[in-house]
């Protein structure tokens, strides 16, 4: 078993997959829940910022604060949830590597016996077949020799 086929200790990741992964958490995972944050942020800035314009009367402000708690209620729903989205995919980031990292060790592990199991079943084919071919190899060259009775061996040039 070369070195690269040597299964790592259960805690090590892959350092191929483990950099590439990082490279695409961002762009696939950060970036879109940023972004996301952002919008909800300015939407609520600009709830904030219409309701506190021009003069209302009170009763207007009474209705805006009925109207917003319940928003903000299912909105801090919605944040809790993608906190606990967050952190599941934070943690699943940190296990799924290590497990995809010990299946790969396992094939290939699998992968060296199977090669191993396979050429000693071609094994005493291949050794039949060589030594047969030797056999021949051999014959043809004893009857090139007796042919005219010279000590030529095939691909000797002779000149007449």
């Amino acid at each position: 078993m070369t070195d690269e086929q040597k299964p790592a200790s259960p805690g090590v990741r892959n350092p191929i997959t483990t950099e590439q992964h990082r490279r695409e958490v961002f762009r696939q995972i950060s970036l879109p829940l940023a972004i996301g944050v952002l919008v909800c942020l300015i939407l609520a800035g600009m709830v904030v910022a219409t309701s506190s314009l021009g003069q209302l009367s009170q009763w207007a402000d009474i209705s805006m604060i009925w109207l917003i708690i319940p928003t903000f209620f299912c909105t801090f729903l919605v944040m809790i949830l993608f906190a606990g989205l967050v952190y599941l995919t934070i943690q699943s980031i940190q296990s799924i590597p290590v497990f995809s990292f010990k299946a790969l060790n396992q094939l290939r592990r699998i992968q060296s016996y199977l090669l191993k199991f396979n050429n000693s079943l071609v094994e005493p084919f291949l050794k039949y077949e060589s030594t047969k071919a030797k056999g021949r190899a051999v014959i043809r060259g004893i009857r090139l020799d007796h042919r005219d009775g010279s000590e030529t061996r095939p691909g000797d040039h002779v000149q007449v």
